[in-house]
């Protein structure tokens, strides 16, 4: 899959540049290695299979979009649109799961 990020932060954590203020750096590494799982997933669907990821539609005022968990704590907030047989993730944002 391809992937696309909105937020300003997720960008320059995706470019390896330092873990946005306030965030620890495992998050940092948590958030690569999610993204990395994104993009070696072949279609939607595969990510139910990894259950360490805990993907799920959202609903409410989310409805629409999907999130992954990154750990305990932290999950990506994204959508996605499959143009040309490929699917393109457009990630949101990372949020914190319980606030």
């Amino acid at each position: 899959m391809e992937i696309e990020l909105e937020d300003e932060d997720l960008i320059k954590l995706y470019q390896g540049e330092k873990t946005p203020k306030g965030l620890q750096p495992s998050i940092g590494k948590s958030f690569l290695k999610a993204v990395r799982i994104l993009e070696a997933t072949n279609r939607i669907e595969d990510l139910y299979k990894i259950t360490s990821l805990n993907f799920k539609a959202l609903s409410g005022n989310k409805k629409g979009f999907f999130s992954i968990r990154v750990n305990d704590q932290y999950r990506l907030e994204f959508k996605y649109r499959i143009e040309e047989q490929i699917t393109i993730i457009t990630i949101c944002k990372m949020s914190n799961h319980y606030s």
